[in-house]
């Protein structure tokens, strides 16, 4: 039996709008897959041991410098002898050796590791411990209110906590609940600590490489000045394009109106 033009028509743009959907929903996968891949490549500022006061969004290269785009359009219209106010921003990079309240930053960043390591474990064996405290009855017969775990999940729990964590909170199948209550919250306080201690650590290599960096600036003009962080100068056209320091990777250069 044929089917009359009427239905073959309507069938077909049901079939169009079906075929549009699908294309969609995979130009829909496609786009969300680049954005979370890009995601896990973003990095938050402070996480390594580089890292910016200000961070420009853009710069570029004139005369061996990093400059604003805003100071660089001024530039390329500037005369030599004209004056520019000019705000400086520094790279600070943390060196391996670099000491704060008598003790390496590095080994603040090991404790808060390690604090945050014990502090996952510990927050996760609260909701478990009154289960694994049964030991392989968890996984051979089960507990008494009939919780049965498989053997593999077992093994792969005990594995993630360690022998030696678990054995302080269960002895002799007995799960000391209250203890690992106030480790847990004795950890809180340890890392909020350490965190801020870290910052602290950080804040004082900022002014104390801003202060060294003043220094530098002050031979090429004496009435340099710390402005928030930045260093602040008046420099002609001339001055700027053969300004000599070491290090000249560390700065980017920008207009002071920028701030």
């Amino acid at each position: 039996m044929k089917e009359n033009k009427g239905c073959l028509s309507w069938k077909k743009y049901v079939l169009v709008l079906v075929c549009l959907a699908l294309i969609a929903l995979c130009i829909f996968a496609i786009v969300k897959a680049n954005i979370d891949n890009d995601a896990d490549d973003i990095k938050i500022p402070g996480d390594d041991k580089n890292y910016q006061v200000t961070v420009p969004v853009l710069y570029e290269e004139w005369n061996g410098i990093s400059v604003s785009p805003e100071l660089y359009k001024e530039l390329l219209n500037a005369k030599d002898t004209d004056s520019l106010e000019i705000a400086v921003s520094l790279y600070h990079t943390i060196p391996d050796d670099y000491v704060y309240n008598g003790r390496l930053f590095d080994e603040y960043i090991a404790e808060l590791k390690e604090a945050e390591s014990f502090l996952k474990k510990a927050e996760y064996l609260l909701d478990e411990g009154e289960l694994l405290k049964y030991g392989e009855v968890l996984y051979t017969d089960g507990t008494p209110n009939g919780i049965k775990w498989k053997k593999t999940m077992y093994e792969k729990t005990i594995l993630y906590y360690g022998e030696d964590f678990l054995n302080i909170y269960i002895v002799n199948g007995e799960f000391f609940k209250e203890k690992l209550s106030c480790d847990v919250e004795d950890t809180k306080n340890k890392i909020d600590s350490l965190k801020t201690t870290i910052e602290d650590a950080k804040k004082a290599l900022v002014v104390s490489n801003i202060n060294e960096g003043l220094k530098v600036f002050k031979k090429i003009n004496s009435s340099a000045v710390i402005k928030e962080e930045q260093i602040c100068l008046t420099l002609t056209k001339e001055q700027l394009s053969n300004i000599s320091i070491e290090n000249k990777e560390k700065y980017t250069f920008y207009l002071a109106s920028e701030y």
